[in-house]
């Protein structure tokens, strides 16, 4: 009998409330969270405002990338997220 191994990428289970997620590569599991992270952030989570503000500082590829980063952290610092008012500082 043959067996057919799959190397799939499993995200957590806190992703989806259906279950976790299966991807065929890092990049889509990455391109996954991203998008969950920034509709969390545009839901007005902090922790997520704050993940999503790191990302962009780090990864991002695009014109006005730190002010964009700012924003997010703004954001989650108004809403009293300890580490993106101490980020701001040091910005």
């Amino acid at each position: 009998m043959k067996h057919n191994c799959h190397h799939d990428i499993v995200t957590p289970d806190s992703f989806d409330p259906d279950g976790p997620q299966h991807f065929q590569t890092e990049e889509e599991a990455a391109k996954f969270a991203l998008e969950q992270t920034t509709a969390r952030a545009h839901s007005g989570e902090p922790a997520a405002q704050y993940a999503l503000a790191l990302a962009i500082l780090h990864f991002g590829d695009f014109p006005r990338k730190e002010e964009t980063a700012v924003m997010w952290l703004k954001r989650a610092a108004a809403a009293g997220h300890v580490p993106s008012q101490l980020l701001l500082k040091d910005l």
